[in-house]
């Protein structure tokens, strides 16, 4: 029999006080921007009159899943970077339902337990999470912010580097990597 040793693990804080964003809110009430927001939905952005017509097809009434995205789906996907000059065919797309899994399917694929690898500082720090989540090591890198925030390739560690995690554009930042240096990268991992 399982002893009562609380509901949630031991990593959940006791005490459950609001941090200080949480305190600064109740204080100064929502912010005018929500930069925090990941749901499209409830950022008031404007939607074309059309988008919901997809709805209204009875062929939407069978659920045929498909482990790598809708076929349909793949396919407007690559007709878009078709446009753009990209020739990439719908075998080659796999959507998943958030950046999150994303994350998950690529450290399966890049790393195995234990594994170390990069993620940028500043940075979101979801990536860090996801990657422990998967049983993956994580270190940092500096982005030099006199530098453009390009990542200070020079003070990395490499040992034992598997991958080097880079977000484009990056958030807080707003930085992507110079292709320049995105070379020395792909020549260093």
């Amino acid at each position: 029999m399982c002893q009562n040793l609380g509901v949630f693990s031991r990593r959940v804080p006791d005490d459950l006080v609001p941090n200080a964003l949480a305190a600064a809110r109740e204080t100064h009430g929502p912010p005018r921007f929500d930069l925090t927001a990941s749901n499209p939905t409830l950022c008031d952005l404007p939607y074309p009159t059309e988008l919901l017509d997809a709805l209204s097809d009875a062929s939407g009434l069978v659920y045929r899943p498909d482990p790598f995205g809708m076929a349909r789906a793949r396919e407007a996907v690559a007709a878009l970077y078709r446009d753009r000059g990209v020739a990439i065919e719908p075998g080659q797309i796999l959507l998943t339902a958030s950046t999150s899994e994303s994350y998950s399917y690529l450290f399966k694929l890049l790393a195995d337990p234990g594994d170390v690898v990069l993620t940028p500082a500043p940075s979101y720090p979801l990536l860090a999470h996801l990657a422990e989540l998967e049983g993956l090591q994580t270190r940092t890198y500096r982005l030099d912010p006199h530098e453009s925030w390009q990542p200070d390739l020079q003070s990395i560690d490499w040992t034992g580097v598997r991958a080097l995690l880079s977000v484009h554009p990056n958030n807080p930042s707003g930085s992507w990597v110079e292709p320049a240096t995105a070379d020395e990268i792909e020549v260093r991992c």
